[in-house]
């Protein structure tokens, strides 16, 4: 279910990118279709949590060891360096190339929507063997810390004009710290993600106090910054909301899973990261924006992404793919 779940979230993201954001006010956007990447988000920390607690009380060292640097290499980073290569090909060739100091924290030569995701993505493997061992030390404190510093980044942001007066300040956009409290609730998921538990009644309380958050985004740009409405969407008060969407479908009996009708968004799932990159480059070939543009860039994402994830080796050569 976890890859449908993704599957969804990216269509989410094409359609992010696709519609104006008027329209997407319209529709209640930022209750659904921006709730993409904070789904993401949401079940990376789930995924990932639940990986290591598989590997029991294994030191830092063991957790950080060869393995998993190596995983991360070809699941990530391999990818990410294809992409960059073909990607500054094709902008060389158009004559659009954008070099500036942003490339030092991730940001492609020739960018596209949503590249900022690839630098979440990549720092988030970098710092999540050290923040899962505080969290299987202290599940409560590191999830409530989560949340302090997202907001403490909020809060920040908003003294320092040269974020809160742009659309789109990459800096801040691109920080892991603004959606570790996201990230947290994916984290407390993965030890038991029944959304009628006792221990996440606190998601119940959350989710309306994000969705008030999320209708008010709706009514018009805040005054207090001119940051993209698609990007406070994902911001720490939208967390439990998220978090108890994707519980809810965690919780779905296997009958009302779809079975097979669901399996190309399964797929669509699996590769979503491939299919996140390639999207950005659609984007920046595509002209217009619409219904149409959603249906043209969904189908070119995903069978190119989805081409790109298959023949993406998974491992150093002479290994078996999965290995």
């Amino acid at each position: 279910m976890l890859d449908v779940i993704k599957g969804l979230a990216m269509f989410g993201v094409i359609a992010q990118h696709a519609v104006p954001k008027d329209q997407l006010a319209g529709v209640a956007g930022s209750l659904w279709v921006r709730q993409a990447v904070t789904v993401f988000l949401v079940v990376m920390g789930l995924n990932a949590t639940r990986s290591m607690l598989r590997q029991g009380p294994a030191p830092l060292r063991e957790l950080a060891g060869a393995e998993y640097w190596t995983s991360r290499f070809w699941r990530l980073l391999a990818p990410v360096l294809v992409f960059a290569v073909i990607s500054t090909l094709i902008g060389a060739a158009r004559g659009g190339l954008e070099i500036g100091p942003t490339i030092l924290l991730g940001q492609m030569p020739y960018p596209g929507p949503g590249g900022y995701f690839v630098t979440l993505v990549l720092t988030f493997a970098v710092v999540f063997p050290v923040l899962f061992v505080l969290f299987r030390a202290h599940p409560v404190a590191t999830v409530a810390g989560c949340f302090a510093v997202s907001l403490a980044v909020e809060a920040a942001a908003l003294q320092v004009d040269a974020i809160s007066g742009q659309q789109y300040p990459f800096v801040y956009v691109a920080s892991l710290a603004r959606y570790l409290g996201v990230v947290g609730v994916g984290m407390w998921l993965a030890v038991d993600a029944r959304p009628f538990v006792a221990r996440n009644l606190w998601l119940w309380i959350g989710a309306p106090i994000g969705i008030a958050y999320l209708v008010w985004l709706d009514t018009g740009q805040p005054s207090f910054t001119d940051v993209g409405p698609s990007f406070l969407a994902t911001a720490f008060p939208a967390a439990c909301y998220a978090g108890l969407v994707v519980a809810l479908l965690l919780a779905l009996p296997v009958s009302a899973r779809g079975g097979r009708l669901l399996e190309p968004v399964a797929l669509v799932g699996r590769a979503s990261f491939h299919i996140f990159l390639v999207q950005m480059l659609v984007f920046r070939l595509l002209p217009g924006s619409g219904a149409d543009t959603f249906v043209l860039a969904t189908a070119l994402s995903c069978a190119i992404g989805i081409v790109f994830f298959r023949v993406m080796p998974t491992s150093w050569p002479g290994r078996a793919r999965g290995a």
